[in-house]
């Protein structure tokens, strides 16, 4: 089984002050199938973790997913960024951004 990690559960695993922040460990620590993410969501969340306390941390992480087999990460992919707006600008309008809406087409 796969799952799609976004920058929030990230985000949240790495920061114990946040407050998903248990909830997304104790998940991941039972999760047996592949993450997945994308090198967008990583961007991203390299770019919310760049304060110098946190830079360290977020540095780490992302070179260690690099090397973990259980870690799937997908590159920008043109179509799939086509579907993903394609989606987005037909979608009867949410708070959802065009991260969320576009997610699934990786």
């Amino acid at each position: 089984m796969k799952l799609f990690v976004d920058t929030y559960a990230f985000i949240a695993w790495l920061n114990p002050g946040d407050q998903a922040h248990q909830a997304v460990a104790d998940f991941l620590v039972n999760y047996r199938g592949q993450l997945v993410t994308t090198e967008w969501v990583l961007m991203e969340l390299a770019d919310a973790l760049s304060a110098p306390q946190a830079r360290t941390v977020v540095v780490n992480f992302l070179e260690t997913i690099r090397q973990d087999a259980l870690f799937e990460i997908v590159g920008y992919d043109p179509s799939a960024y086509a579907a993903g707006f394609e989606n987005f600008s037909r979608a009867v309008p949410t708070r959802l951004g065009h991260s969320r809406t576009a997610s699934r087409f990786v």
